[in-house]
């Protein structure tokens, strides 16, 4: 008797046990060439140590106060956000 032999079929999977790998690496490479834009903020000089307390005249302070409710105050007098 002859014995019958089934053909082997190719299989359809993708193996997925390198594609972590592969997405890690993609991702690592991307951080490492990649760019970043320098946001420039308002220069500001901070004091040392060594710097003594100054007095400021009332005159030269303003003061602006923003309330929850959206409400803006400078000085004594309320401004539109506009």
């Amino acid at each position: 008797m002859k014995r019958l032999q089934s053909k082997s079929r190719p299989t359809t999977e993708i193996s997925a046990a390198s594609m972590s790998d592969i997405a890690f690496l993609l991702l690592i490479f991307f951080l490492v060439t990649t760019i970043f834009a320098l946001e420039m903020g308002i220069p500001l000089v901070l004091p040392g140590k060594e710097s003594s307390n100054v007095k400021v005249s009332r005159k030269n302070i303003l003061e602006v106060k923003a309330y929850p409710n959206g409400a803006v105050m400078v000085g004594d007098k309320q401004v539109p956000l506009s």
